[in-house]
């Protein structure tokens, strides 16, 4: 008796070959950092590399407004809050836990419940900031002054944002505080209809913005009331568990000859060595936040 004939069922059509897949190597970390880095500047003193930071960037103000808010929200009694920036629309809505909060608000709860608040603006032509500065040296705990040492055209454009309390956080980038960032299509006339403002901003926690912290304390120490008061200083430290970025705040001033803490932008006044095709966040102003 013989077996039955087998029956061979008739395989899918396969997807052509692409051919073997492509090998992909592991990261040379060791030329990243060389590539992306700065070894030495071409003058001053050289800042390190921080690693273990958790980076996080916007493009969109009102997501920066809204984690803004948080962080001040979230800043006790022993908290210190710096802020630097070209401007400071009082009026400037943050979102604390789904709701709208004016800026000048948060910053004066802060305050009041015995942390440190203090904030520099620029003092340019106009002096648009007089306002925000004279409020805020109203409030309990605040402290605000126009930073005027600048040329004749010039202004301080550093945009940045801290908040120490139980870990450092630090905002830099090009983003500062003002309602006519956000976008406005209430009015039924589509010519005044006003959509957002897109910029660079990150967030950083780890002992990277702990740097960034440093340099607006430096700033604000050199004001001449401000020299015998000096802020706390916190170490960088080491980094948080599981936080993967390595970062390096470089900064693009000071001339040793002038008595403006930033100097207006001249290709030898940067303290920048910046290697071949790499482009890292340097802002078009003279000095606005760089780091790679």
């Amino acid at each position: 008796m013989t077996d039955p004939p087998t029956i061979r069922r008739p395989e899918p059509p396969q997807p052509p070959s692409a051919g073997p897949r492509p090998v992909i190597a592991p990261p040379d970390v060791e030329n990243l950092f060389h590539r992306w880095f700065l070894a030495k500047p071409r003058r001053g003193v050289g800042v390190p590399v921080r690693v273990g930071n958790d980076v996080t960037p916007y493009i969109d103000y009102d997501r920066y407004y809204a984690a803004a808010g948080e962080a001040l929200s979230a800043a006790g009694p022993r908290s210190v809050v710096l802020l630097a920036g070209w401007a400071l629309g009082r009026d400037t809505p943050v979102s604390v836990a789904g709701r709208s909060v004016r800026i000048d608000d948060q910053l004066a709860a802060v305050g009041s419940r015995g942390g440190k608040v203090r904030v520099l603006l620029s003092g340019h032509l106009g002096h648009p900031n007089q306002d925000a500065v004279t409020w805020l040296n109203g409030k309990p705990g605040c402290m605000a002054i126009v930073d005027d040492r600048v040329r004749i055209a010039g202004c301080f454009h550093q945009k940045a944002l801290v908040v120490i309390d139980r870990q450092v956080v630090a905002f830099v980038g090009g983003m500062d505080f003002g309602g006519d960032r956000l976008a406005d299509l209430s009015s039924p006339d589509p010519a005044k209809r006003r959509g957002p403002w897109h910029d660079v901003q990150v967030r950083i926690s780890g002992p990277a913005a702990a740097e960034v912290y440093e340099t607006l304390a430096q700033r604000w120490e050199s004001w001449p009331a401000n020299s015998g008061n000096p802020l706390p200083r916190v170490p960088a430290g080491g980094g948080a568990r599981g936080a993967k970025r390595a970062v390096q705040v470089v900064r693009t001033y000071g001339n040793p000859r002038s008595g403006v803490p930033l100097p207006t932008l001249q290709k030898k006044n940067l303290a920048l060595d910046l290697r071949p095709g790499i482009r890292p966040f340097l802002g078009q102003r003279p000095n606005e936040f760089s780091f790679a």
